[in-house]
């Protein structure tokens, strides 16, 4: 079993049209370079880039997919 702490990668985001670097931390906390970027740019403007970490199915499949694996080596 490997003691982690964050895990990240690069995937493709259909949404916005270009690779993100998706967080996953081991608190089940996650983050997404393009949503933290877009949204600090976009303050005070009323929009959001995409519909969030919530409803991001990148995000979300990426997420499982490492708490997933996890459990398979047995660290949950």
């Amino acid at each position: 079993m490997v003691d982690w702490k964050l895990t990240a990668t690069k995937l493709y985001c259909e949404t916005v049209g270009q690779w993100v670097t998706v967080l996953v931390y081991k608190d089940g906390s996650v983050k997404c370079s393009y949503y933290e970027r877009k949204t600090a740019a976009a303050k005070g403007r009323g929009r959001t880039p995409c519909s969030g970490y919530d409803k991001c199915p990148v995000i979300s499949s990426y997420k499982k997919d490492v708490f997933q694996r996890e459990r398979q080596a047995g660290g949950f």
